[in-house]
This record gives C-alpha cells, structure tokens and sequence, in this order.
C-alpha cells in the first residue's frame, strides 16, 4: 500500500467535492478498523462496516443483485453518507449535500478517488 498516494486520493477527494467531503475514513472490511482519512470517526468506520456485511449477506440471501461499488444514505441538514465498498476495503465519506451534489459525487468524485485508491492499493 502506497501511503503518498492514499494520502493523495484523498487530498483529490476535498478538492474535486468542492470542500463537500466533510470527513472520511477509508477501512478495512474484515474489521472495519481504519487505515486513513480526515476528521475521521473510527465508531462510524466500525459502525458501517457492519451495515456493509448486512446488506451484502441480505442481497446474497434474498438472491438479489450483489452490492455494487457504492450506497448512499440520506441524512437532514443537507448531509449524506456515502460508502464506496471496494472488496478488501471501503471508504465512507459524510458529504454536505449544499457543497458537493450527488450528482457530482456519483459521476465525478467517486470515478476519480476509486481509480486513485487502485493506484495506490494495488490489486
């Protein structure tokens, strides 16, 4: 894992989000404990981490589609969560809506940070 451009991927993400990325933690899957990020929350990290492997084991289970590379929830106060679930690891971002739309978030910022995390963690 190549720590420069992890840090990079993220310094991209509050760039091109237009300062709407307000926190982020990339984590491990298996255990939910992160590995970088910003004003992050290690109890969300945990937290989300579960919700993860529940909808992955409900899709599986209800024979459903799997989970794609992303799910967002929407909060009040213009606010969401966004987790982009790439395998071995995910990456969870709390996102002000007002700075950064979802529109932006899903055709830009996720496309570019993703490729970013792949060049930094090499399958």
């Amino acid at each position: 894992m190549d720590l420069n451009k992890l840090n990079k991927a993220m310094d991209e993400l509050k760039e091109i989000s237009n300062g709407g990325a307000v926190a982020c933690d990339i984590y491990t899957s298996r255990d939910g404990q992160s590995i970088g990020g910003y004003n992050s929350n290690p109890v969300a990290s945990a937290m989300f981490n579960q919700i993860t492997q529940h909808i992955v084991t409900t899709m599986k289970q209800s024979e459903m589609p799997t989970l794609g590379k992303y799910y967002i929830v929407e909060l009040a106060e213009n606010k969401a969560i966004v987790i982009i679930h790439m395998g071995d690891y995910q990456w969870g971002m709390l996102l002000d809506t007002k700075l950064c739309s979802l529109g932006l978030m899903i055709n830009i910022v996720i496309p570019q940070i993703t490729k970013l995390f792949q060049q930094a963690v090499p399958a």
